[in-house]
Formats: structure tokens, C-alpha cells, sequence
């Protein structure tokens, strides 16, 4: 759906793990962050997102 498709990790005790979809779910709704721009987003499974070019690659950071 969307150009571009990112994955979301998160470190825990030195480890890589992808990030839960619920996470993601939440993340990507606007009453959460308040910012247009992530309105733009699809979480599609845990650690993976796809994302309209309207979103800023480093405000995901």
C-alpha cells in the first residue's frame, strides 16, 4: 500500500527484538502521537511498518 516499508526493533538486554504489532498499532494512531504525518503508517506484522513519503524518517528515530 505504501512505498516505503521499515522495521521497528527495540534492544532488550542487548538484543535486537522486533517490535510487537500492538505496539506498532498504538504508535500509529494519531491520539497517541498527534502528528499528521504518522497518519501515513501501516503496521503489517511485528517489526515491520510500511510508510506513506510524507513521514520523516527521522522522527521514527
Amino acid at each position: 500500500m505504501f512505498a516505503r516499508k521499515i522495521r521497528v526493533e527495540y534492544e532488550e538486554n542487548g538484543s535486537t527484538i522486533p517490535c510487537p504489532l500492538k505496539w506498532l498499532d498504538s504508535f500509529s494512531m494519531r491520539s497517541f502521537t498527534n502528528f499528521s504525518a504518522f497518519d501515513d503508517t501501516l503496521p503489517v506484522a511485528d517489526g515491520e511498518m510500511e510508510i506513506g513519503s510524507s513521514v520523516p524518517l527521522d522522527d521514527l528515530r
